[in-house]
């Protein structure tokens, strides 16, 4: 669920760096207009943008929580790490749960919708673009392996259907990419291992835009994976346990801390329920993907969201419903000191639904 603010910071670092000095980088672009970055880095319908426009609507006043220092952000877990803990073991028969190897692939289709506005009224304003959907395949095995299928458009109607037009390029370069995660029984540990199927952009290196935006568009797929694939506590668990689990992630150059709380459903069918909350961290760390030139600095924010996860055989997650809605206060500024820089508040809302493709087919 990483497009919304890949998508929202691009938008502020090209259109919106008329405050960043002319130096700012262009947003990036399949076909070099302005608008085709909202089609080429994330997706949305016209009821996600409804949503995240009556949020915007009332952002103004509602207080947004500081950012996070460094400092206190490793205090309660550092780059890299996942922390989980155990707030209730449930009732009934309990063992540990344990995420068993699948040799073979589950086929999955996911549908992405998100919706972005700029709530401070700059020039990012809103954006929509198709929903986009994708088959995927996914082997829950160690290491795990996602591989891309196929990936289009839904279109609600004819502006969507020019714009989803100016995406398939892009969606021509992931369609057939996959990629292995190196994880665990518990899942503490979900790291893409490399060669990664986009090599990232090394430092000072000039970055053409088609490449910016697939990088963005395989950063949503990666975050996919971790959505899906929930970290379990050592202890044993039975019906309604409940647990804690709290990592670091990057969207669009701006950093959070996720904590997410996860409930156990054993009956009629093995399922779990998450809530997340993120807040903002005032990070150092360069986001490659943001423009040469370009800092991104998060002042205040963070977001709210929940979902399900339906659990198979071996744990395998079958089928999952998420949405998040966000809301981040940025300072980016351009590569002319002297340019005043932007500010914007972003709002966003975003829904991820993903089934079993052969459940789709019938």
């Amino acid at each position: 669920m990483r497009a919304s603010f890949v998508i929202a910071i691009a938008a502020a670092t090209s259109s919106g760096c008329g405050g960043c000095g002319e130096g700012a980088a262009p947003r990036p672009s399949a076909t070099g207009s302005s608008r085709s970055t909202a089609s080429a880095t994330a997706t949305a319908t016209p009821s996600a943008t409804a949503t995240a426009t009556a949020a915007a609507s009332a952002a103004p006043d509602a207080p947004l929580e500081v950012a996070l220092s460094e400092v206190d952000a490793d205090a309660i877990v550092k780059r890299g790490e996942v922390k989980v803990m155990l707030v209730d073991a449930g009732s009934g028969d309990k063992k540990p749960l344990r995420y068993e190897p699948r040799p073979a692939a589950t086929k999955l289709r996911a549908l992405i919708e998100v919706a972005v506005v700029d709530a401070a009224g700059g020039p990012s304003g809103g954006m929509s673009a198709p929903a986009m959907e994708l088959d995927l395949a996914v082997t829950f095995a160690r290491p795990l392996v996602l591989k891309v299928e196929k990936v289009g458009a839904k279109p609600a109607g004819a502006a969507e259907e020019l714009l989803a037009e100016e995406t398939k390029p892009l969606f021509d370069l992931i369609a057939g990419k996959s990629e292995r995660f190196k994880t665990d029984a518990r899942a503490l540990e979900l790291t893409p291992e490399l060669p990664k199927p986009f090599a990232i952009p090394r430092p000072g290196e000039a970055v053409p835009e088609h490449v910016v935006a697939v990088h963005q568009l395989w950063s949503t797929v990666e975050e996919s994976v971790r959505d899906l694939v929930a970290p379990l506590p050592d202890e044993p668990l039975g019906d309604g346990a409940r647990w804690t689990a709290s990592w670091r992630l990057r969207r669009g150059g701006v950093a959070f801390l996720r904590r997410a709380e996860y409930t156990l459903r054993l009956t009629p069918e093995a399922s779990l329920g998450v809530r997340y909350h993120e807040r903002a961290v005032a990070s150092s760390e360069r986001d490659p993907l943001v423009p040469e030139g370009v800092t991104v600095r998060a002042l205040g924010g963070g977001g709210e969201g929940r979902g399900t996860i339906g659990l198979g055989a071996g744990l395998a997650p079958h089928d999952a419903d998420f949405t998040l809605d966000s809301r981040i206060a940025a300072e980016i500024a351009g590569p002319d000191p002297k340019a005043a820089a932007a500010h914007p508040t972003l709002v966003v809302h975003q829904r991820v639904t993903i089934s079993r493709a052969e459940a789709k087919a019938k």
